[in-house]
């Protein structure tokens, strides 16, 4: 069951770009103060971090009050989520 399922390549290929998503936008996007990956030491921060993360990436990317580099890599990230949406995945 596990190969088949989460081993599949289409389940991959949506990891693979969550996963990229995210790197691109843990740096901007703050939990309780903490960006995601400090949130592995905050046990609050930690259980906050939902699919509304998914959300948070989506429409901070237009906030006018992020940095440029903020912008620019949440619009990618954005970018990303948009293709999983539609179902433009990565090749795997």
């Amino acid at each position: 069951l596990h190969q088949s399922v989460y081993q599949h390549r289409v389940v991959k290929a949506y990891e693979y770009m969550l996963v990229d998503a995210m790197k691109l936008a843990h740096p901007h996007l703050k939990i309780r103060g903490k960006s995601m990956v400090e949130c592995i030491d905050d046990m609050d921060a930690f259980v906050r971090l939902r699919d509304s993360v998914v959300d948070l990436i989506l429409f901070q990317a237009d906030d006018p009050n992020n940095s440029e580099t903020a912008k620019k890599d949440l619009a990618k990230a954005r970018v990303l989520i948009e293709r999983m949406e539609r179902r433009q995945m990565y090749k795997c």
